[in-house]
C-alpha cells in the first residue's frame, strides 16, 4: 500500500503506525509492572526469589519497544528515512534495497 500512496500519506500512516507500537510496548511495560507487583508476595520456592521477578523480561521489553519507537520518530524528525535499509554487496558501495 505504502508503494502507491502519496508522500504525505505515507507520512502519517507511518506516524499511526509507530504511535500503535509505542502504545504496545507502553502496555507491556504498565501492565507487566502490574503483574510484577501483585506476584510480588508469592515466593518461587526453588529460587527463594520473588514471583514477580519472572516477569521483568515483560517490563524490559515493553521499554525496549519504547526506546526503538521513539528512536525512529526522531530519526524521521530530524529528516532521515529509519525504513531505508542498505546492503553493503562488495564491502565498497551501500546500495539501497529500497530502489
Amino acid at each position: 500500500l505504502l508503494y502507491f500512496l502519496p508522500a504525505r500519506a505515507k507520512i502519517i500512516l507511518r506516524a499511526i503506525s509507530d504511535a500503535a507500537i509505542f502504545a504496545f510496548g507502553f502496555g507491556m511495560t504498565y501492565f507487566g509492572i502490574q503483574l510484577a507487583a501483585s506476584a510480588w508476595s508469592a515466593l518461587v520456592p526453588t529460587l527463594g526469589v520473588p514471583g514477580g521477578v519472572s516477569y521483568f523480561p515483560i517490563i524490559v521489553g515493553g521499554a525496549l519497544v519504547c526506546l526503538f519507537t521513539v528512536e525512529r520518530s526522531l530519526q524521521r524528525l530530524a529528516g532521515m528515512n529509519p525504513d531505508d535499509d542498505e546492503v553493503v554487496l562488495d564491502g565498497d558501495q551501500p546500495q539501497s534495497v529500497n530502489k
